[in-house]
């Protein structure tokens, strides 16, 4: 699980898991401290990967 926006703690649980547009997943989870908020997962050939033209030598993008 990811941490927690409002808390930053790990722990917790999905308590909502359901296929969502292009074949992602939509995961709602909530924190120890009762917050709930919403992730996804993005099937890796759905990402694109950057070129280097669109990185500056720093990492950032353009």
């Amino acid at each position: 699980m990811s941490a927690s926006p409002a808390c930053k703690d790990h722990r917790g649980a999905v308590v909502e898991t359901r296929p969502w547009r292009y074949g992602w997943t939509m995961r709602k989870p909530a924190c120890a401290c009762g917050h709930r908020y919403t992730t996804y997962e993005i099937p890796a050939e759905n990402v694109q990967p950057q070129t280097d033209d669109e990185v500056d030598d720093d990492g950032q993008e353009r």
